[in-house]
């Protein structure tokens, strides 16, 4: 049976480590590099990320 994942549209930092599977430390480095999904802004105060572009980024980590 295959597990599978549901991810919001928009995703908060907080929960950035649970889908990638990477810290959170590393996701922001590796957006700075442009190997990870861009922030988009929500509010003038606020970021979220694309929830289909983490789990692209997932199933690219999980191939590499």
């Amino acid at each position: 049976m295959v597990k599978e994942i549901t991810v919001p549209l928009l995703v908060r930092s907080n929960l950035i480590e649970s889908i990638v599977g990477i810290p959170i430390r590393t996701f922001y480095e590796m957006e700075a590099r442009g190997e990870a999904p861009r922030r988009v802004q929500t509010g003038p105060r606020a970021v979220a990320w694309m929830g289909d572009e983490l789990l692209e980024m997932c199933e690219r980590l999980r191939q590499a």
